[in-house]
C-alpha cells in the first residue's frame, strides 16, 4: 500500500523574534497502549464496531506503509548522515548555539511546508491555495533527531490509488493538527516504531470518515494498533498484522475477535460468529 502525498516543499525560516514550537504531548497516549483493553465489547456490537472502523485502520496502514512525511521531511531537509552545520543556509533554520566545555551544542528547529498533491493526477505542478499544505515542524539536537515532528494538515487535498476504503475511488481531504513519537528517538527513518497522532477530519470521496481525535502505533515487524474509546473512556484495539491485510483483530477485555475481512466475519475464542 502506498499513499500518494505531496513533493513539493518549501522550507520556511523561524525568525529569531517567533516563539520556538513546542512539539506536542503524546506521553499519555503512548501509555494507553501500553495499557491494554480496558472494557468489553457486547456480541451485537462486534460487527458494527468493526465495519466503522475498516475506514481508520485503512487510513492508519496507508500512513504506515508508505512512510509519507518522514520520507518527504528527511529528504528535504537531508538528515540522513550529514551533520547539522552542513545545513544550507537557503534551508532557514533557527539554531541556537551554547559552548560547553569546548563543545557547541546547537538547538534546530526547522519548519517544512509540504504542498499537497490534489485530487487530479495530470497536475504535475501542485498549488498551495487549491491542494492545502501539510506544515511540519522538527527538532535537532547535537546527537540528532529528538524523536517528535508536528504540525497541521491545512486542507490536505491528495489521492489513494493503492489503498480501498470502500470506494470506487479514494480523493481524500485531511484538515487539523498531527504529530509523530518515534520509540527509539535515535534515527529519522520508516523502519522505527512510532505512535501517531490526529485531531481532525478526514473526507474521502466527499463522505466523512473521521471527526475528531485518532491515533494508532505502528510497530513495524508486527502491525498496527489503532485505539478505539468509547463513551465512558473505556478503550479497546483494533489490530492489523504487517503479513495479513485482510485480518483485523479486536481487543478486548477479555476477548480477541479474530475477523476475516474478504469474508465479513469475525469468530471469538470458542468460536463464535458475527458476520457484517
Amino acid at each position: 500500500m502506498r499513499a500518494v502525498f505531496p513533493s513539493v516543499l518549501v522550507i520556511s525560516l523561524l525568525a529569531c523574534t517567533e516563539p520556538l514550537p513546542e512539539p506536542p504531548e503524546l506521553t499519555e497516549t503512548l501509555q494507553a497502549y501500553e495499557e491494554g483493553p480496558t472494557v468489553d465489547v457486547p456480541i451485537q456490537d462486534v460487527a458494527d464496531l468493526v465495519a466503522d472502523w475498516l475506514d481508520r485502520t485503512g487510513l492508519a496502514d496507508e500512513l504506515r506503509s508508505s512512510g509519507i512525511i518522514i520520507e518527504q521531511v528527511s529528504t528535504a531537509i537531508g538528515l540522513g548522515n550529514r551533520d547539522l552545520g552542513d545545513l544550507e543556509p537557503t534551508e532557514n533554520v533557527r539554531e541556537g548555539v551554547e559552548i560547553l566545555d569546548g563543545r557547541f551544542l546547537v538547538d534546530l528547529f526547522v519548519e517544512v511546508t509540504h504542498v499537497c498533491e490534489g485530487h487530479d493526477p495530470e497536475v504535475m505542478a501542485p498549488d498551495p491555495e487549491a491542494n492545502g499544505t501539510l506544515n511540519v515542524n522538527l527538532r535537532l539536537t547535537e546527537s540528532g533527531f529528538d524523536g517528535a515532528f508536528w504540525g497541521e494538515f491545512d486542507t490536505c487535498r491528495f489521492r489513494n490509488d493503492d489503498v480501498d476504503l470502500g470506494f470506487d475511488f479514494n480523493e481524500v481531504i485531511a484538515d487539523g493538527p498531527a504529530g509523530f513519537l518515534f520509540l527509539d528517538p535515535l534515527g529519522f527513518d520508516t523502519e522505527r516504531d512510532y505512535l501517531f497522532a490526529f485531531e481532525g477530519l478526514v473526507i474521502v470521496n466527499a463522505v466523512l470518515v473521521l471527526d475528531g481525535p485518532f491515533d494508532f502505533l505502528v510497530q513495524q515487524d508486527v502491525g498496527t494498533f489503532v485505539r478505539v474509546e468509547d463513551e465512558t473512556g473505556g478503550q479497546v484495539f483494533l489490530f492489523q498484522p504487517i503479513d495479513n491485510p485482510n485480518a483485523i483483530e479486536l481487543r478486548t477485555l477479555s476477548e480477541t475477535w479474530e475477523c476475516d475481512l474478504s469474508l465479513q466475519r469475525c469468530l471469538s475464542s470458542d468460536g463464535t460468529e458475527v458476520i457484517w
